[in-house]
């Protein structure tokens, strides 16, 4: 019998369930040739959606699977262990993330004192050592025990949470090769900086403005505010357990960010709960608005919570409960962050391999959450139902927060044209028929399946962001943004195609796109429109500087790209050029 249909044959089929989680399948440490799940401790999907990794502390690995986008199931395909085939920097492996761009993979070795670089193939998902960085080597500091890591959403830095040395490591990121270099350390009680004793988890806001830190020891979570160039931080507070009202946070040990920015979710596992705060997008400044405690009101099962996680689309937020064996459910108000317990999916038998859950990853799609459980040496997957459509009943194109943000720059690692000059653009100022007009159309691209555009029927919104050059860097002069689900008129705005998706907006809401068409395709086949007009539009002004970058930006991670370095025309009134 083959590997593959050992694999297969741990789906287990079970009625579905009432609530939002059905239990679909067990991938367990020694079961259909996988190793390396010993004390599994944390998991990351990759924005593509295509692969699943996680790290075992035990094992000190980080193993590889393949991952079915339509089913969700995962298929064992690698694992990587420390002191094999040159590996280093795995001992006691306790936090993964990969790069946005997906091309790496970042592991915290908390008994190394180090993060363990790893090489991404984009096809297949296989990892390839790439080297690490070391506390005490190289002038890096601020790894001692580090426990989590986390990528900012630009791709050019990350960020380290050390245990032992109560501190955040900030490292620059080259993303040709994905090493690592020191920037700075910032640690607990030197500067100002309070709240950092025993940092178990780090998260950077999807805008990049702000890193958040929990402190176990402090019963706090530590605020920053982060510069988008150098990567540098600098301490703006923290909220402690008890302090000004604040409540949840004891022992905080998880957090994380909604899609919005708008909510920060943090699992205070000393006392069973979970501290709800509300993000000023400006400033990024926290305020405490409620605490959802196990055995108060309806919730129920949430014993020593690990782990914490939000679904893409804002709906739900999940939560692992290590010594309940369970995944509680909330439901999330999208406007106020305030949530509503909705169930608990419990491992009562041991069926599910929840035991000690201390880790949880929704899919880019928002469809499918996985789990990783260090004492049942294990990952889980579940299938996600319900979400926008069943919470509320859009009646616009502005009801979902999961979009991507333009930046200041280009990102790197888009999809191009195979072949030059395919990526057709048109902008057409106002002058002389006050009339704006865009026209982008990404011909003959590189290969593309329909499951790398997500859904954006329900949960996957796109922002088209053109850039043109501006001294050294770039600027940021055409954003515009088509939000997923809703309705555009009297019909919705997005709908299923034979090879894609197609959005339609006569309204132009809100920021003037009227058309998209999305179609997968082989290599040369790919293709996508995007057009727009009228005032909404907020067209620049014309003439631009060459070189002009487009990018399409789908919220599951994916993005399309054409440079323009030679127009045809580019006037007061009209911008036309091919690709480069």
């Amino acid at each position: 019998m083959s590997l593959r249909t050992l694999a297969l044959l741990i789906l287990v089929a079970r009625p579905a369930a009432a609530g939002v989680l059905t239990f679909l399948q067990l991938q367990k440490d020694g079961t259909a040739g996988i190793n390396g799940l010993g004390r599994a401790t944390a998991v990351a999907v990759s924005p593509d959606g295509r692969n699943l990794y996680a790290a075992s502390e035990g094992d000190d690995a980080v193993v590889v699977f393949s991952r079915n986008i339509g089913s969700g199931a995962l298929l064992y395909a690698q694992t990587a262990k420390d002191g094999k085939n040159g590996v280093d920097g795995l001992n006691g492996a306790a936090g993964v993330a990969v790069a946005p761009d997906g091309l790496h993979v970042y592991v915290a070795g908390a008994d190394d004192n180090a993060i363990a670089i790893f090489a991404r193939n984009a096809a297949t998902g296989a990892l390839s050592y790439v080297g690490l960085v070391r506390d005490g080597a190289a002038n890096a500091d601020g790894l001692a025990g580090v426990r989590s890591v986390a990528v900012s959403p630009d791709g050019r830095h990350v960020y380290a949470a050390a245990y032992d040395d109560r501190a955040l490591g900030v490292f620059a990121r080259d993303p040709a090769s994905g090493l690592l270099t020191f920037v700075e350390k910032k640690a607990d009680g030197i500067g100002g900086v309070d709240g950092l004793a025993f940092p178990t988890a780090v998260v950077v806001s999807a805008d990049g403005l702000n890193v958040y830190a929990t402190g176990s020891g402090d019963d706090a979570v530590a605020v920053f505010a982060r510069d988008g160039t150098t990567g540098g931080l600098t301490f703006v507070g923290r909220l402690k357990d008890g302090v000004n009202g604040v409540d949840g946070l004891a022992g905080a040990s998880a957090l994380a960010l909604s899609p919005d920015d708008l909510s920060l979710y943090v699992a205070g596992a000393d006392e069973d709960a979970l501290a709800v705060f509300a993000r000023n997008p400006a400033t990024g400044a926290l305020t405490f608005i409620e605490k959802q405690q196990n055995g108060a009101k309806t919730v129920n099962g949430m014993d020593v919570p690990l782990g914490v996680a939000v679904g893409p689309d804002g709906s739900y937020v999940f939560v692992a409960a290590s010594s309940g064996r369970s995944i509680c459910v909330f439901l999330r108000d999208r406007t106020t962050g305030r949530l509503t317990f909705l169930e608990r999916d419990e491992d009562d038998d041991g069926s599910r391999g929840l035991a000690g859950v201390a880790a949880l990853a929704p899919s880019p799609d928002g469809a499918f959450l996985y789990t990783a459980a260090p004492t049942a040496n294990d990952v889980t997957v579940f299938q996600v139902t319900g979400g926008i459509t069943t919470t509320t009943t859009p009646t616009t194109s502005t009801t979902s927060t999961t979009l991507p943000r333009c930046g200041t720059r280009p990102r790197a690692g888009c999809s191009k044209p195979v072949i030059g000059g395919a990526g057709l653009l048109l902008m057409k100022d106002r002058f002389p028929d006050r009339r704006d007009q865009l026209a982008w159309k990404w011909r003959r691209g590189a290969a593309t399946s329909i499951a790398d555009f997500g859904d954006p029927r329900h949960a996957t919104g796109y922002r088209l962001c053109v850039f043109e050059p501006r001294g050294n860097g770039s600027r940021l002069i055409l954003d515009a943004k088509a939000l997923p689900g809703g309705r555009c008129g009297l019909r919705r705005c997005w709908a299923r195609t034979r090879r894609g998706f197609r959005y339609d907006d006569p309204q132009l809401t809100p920021d003037g796109l009227r058309a998209i068409v999305l179609r997968s395709g082989p290599a040369g086949r790919a293709a996508i429109t995007v057009a727009g007009k009228g005032k909404p539009l907020a067209m620049p002004r014309l003439p631009l500087t060459p070189r002009v970058v487009v990018q399409l930006r789908a919220g599951n991670g994916a993005c399309w790209e054409a440079d323009y370095g030679a127009p045809v025309e580019n006037s007061v009134a009209r911008f036309r050029a091919r690709a480069d």
